[in-house]
């Protein structure tokens, strides 16, 4: 073989798509299945090894590797909490056999890629994107060339950490192949969803996210690329004919992008889905200042379900600190145009970060309590045909359970705090509190949903 592709397990369990819907950890590593058919269509053979959603330990992992002794092994570490057991794995291959070339990518190795390199002492580390470096990479080492001609890569040399310039960022995403899909049938057997990914980075600037940072310079300004309409409809249609896939999540750091030419895609790809007869159902995830009643109306029409909306905070202030370049008046006309169309609203909130007051964490306590809702893990239902008056009651209780116990978690950390109590003592309550909740309504889901 020539190279396997590796996405490492971590030390926490898999969250069942039972209790958090489209965003359960049971998916594809949609990044290892480009780069698996970007290596195919080249004409070399790759195999991918999940071994995260296979949830092996770090032994087991080494021994199937050994197995296979790929020419080329490439890890993917996505986040820091791959990093401890890629480390371990890459160790125990470098020692049992010298002959098999490692090379590490993702997001995480991208952006802290020296301190990656040396923990996990890979011969070398791909920056960003990389379907393109990867193959670069492999060809130049198989003729006997230098890591001084790869662009786009880390490495070591004596001792000396090296970073060449260039990168292997995609302008034209339609010339991507799909990505490799082997691995779906056992994330669908799991209960977990179809990903796709309609296009690329985020026009964003916001403190909390790493979407600008993983790109760096490489983006040369197009912080957001799209796929063409038909293109991505064409990936729909081959899942849906393919596979029998009715879900779907699209995984886009932001799936509108600019309301103008993003928003004119966005009705496009609506509108074709809807040409071919597609029977949908799925989720997209989205800023506030991307909702436009014209836009999500032609979504919802295609199947659009439902909507993971970027709130943060409840307060003008936390949004200006986040650089959220939106208000909070912004914040509740979007939500308000998703309720009156019936979508399932997921809202994502970072009410703490290092500089919040107690007025700001009230504040945004009191945002929360004129919402009159709060995030609940009702996909299940959303993309369903189950009907409100047989349904509607549990659904209403189950969303009151979480509104309720959501705030006075929040309330219940401000006294705390405010108490002088331990970080430790008040961090054990609020997880014991989330603990009750979540068996709580997934109780009451379960009477509906499985």
């Amino acid at each position: 073989m020539d190279i396997l592709l590796l996405n490492p397990p971590i030390s926490a369990k898999l969250a069942s798509p039972k209790v958090k819907g489209p965003f359960s950890d049971v998916g594809e590593n949609l990044g290892l299945c480009y780069i698996a058919s970007s290596i195919r269509e080249r004409g070399y053979t790759a195999e991918i090894f999940d071994a995260y959603l296979m949830e092996m330990e770090v032994d087991k992992v080494v021994g199937e590797i050994l197995l296979r002794n790929p020419k080329m092994l490439a890890v993917s570490i996505p986040s820091i909490m791959a990093l401890k057991n890629a480390s371990a794995i890459t160790a125990k291959i470098r020692e049992a056999n010298k002959e098999i070339y490692i090379a590490v990518g993702g997001h995480y190795a991208t952006i802290c890629h020296e301190m990656v390199i040396r923990s996990t002492k890979a011969d070398a580390l791909i920056l960003s994107e990389g379907e393109r470096i990867m193959v670069n990479l492999y060809e130049t080492l198989a003729g006997g060339g230098s890591l001084e001609d790869v662009a786009g890569i880390v490495y070591e040399e004596n001792g000396m950490v090296k970073r060449n310039p260039g990168d292997g960022l995609i302008d034209d995403l339609d010339s991507l192949p799909f990505p490799s899909r082997e691995l779906l049938p056992a994330v669908l057997e799991t209960g977990g969803f179809a990903s796709v990914l309609t296009s690329r980075g985020c026009y964003g600037k916001c403190t909390f996210c790493s979407s600008a940072d993983f790109l760096g310079k490489a983006h040369r300004g197009k912080y957001w690329r799209p796929r063409s309409s038909r293109n991505v409809v064409d990936e729909i249609e081959l899942l849906h004919r393919e596979y029998g896939v009715g879900n779907l999540v699209m995984i886009d750091d932001s799936f509108i992008g600019s309301l103008k030419a993003g928003g004119e895609r966005a009705v496009n790809i609506a509108e074709e889905i809807i040409r071919r007869g597609l029977k949908l159902h799925y989720l997209i995830m989205c800023k506030p200042e991307e909702v436009d009643r014209v836009i999500f109306s032609a979504l919802k029409k295609s199947g659009l379900a439902a909507v993971s909306i970027g709130i943060e905070s409840g307060t003008q202030s936390g949004l200006d600190r986040m650089n959220r370049n939106c208000t909070v008046g912004m914040c509740r006309e979007a939500l308000s145009i998703l309720r009156e169309l019936d979508l399932e609203v997921f809202i994502g909130l970072i009410p703490f970060d290092p500089d919040t007051t107690v007025e700001e964490l009230e504040e945004t306590i009191e945002f929360l309590y004129s919402l009159g809702e709060l995030n609940v893990s009702l996909w299940r239902i959303a993309i369903s045909d189950w009907t409100e008056e047989k349904y509607g009651e549990i659904r209403k209780q189950a969303r009151e359970e979480v509104n309720e116990k959501s705030r006075e978690i929040l309330k219940g950390v401000i006294d705390s705090v405010m108490g002088g109590r331990e970080e430790s003592a008040i961090l054990e309550r609020a997880e014991r509190e989330m603990e009750n909740l979540y068996r709580k309504v997934s109780g009451l889901l379960q009477q509906i949903a499985y």
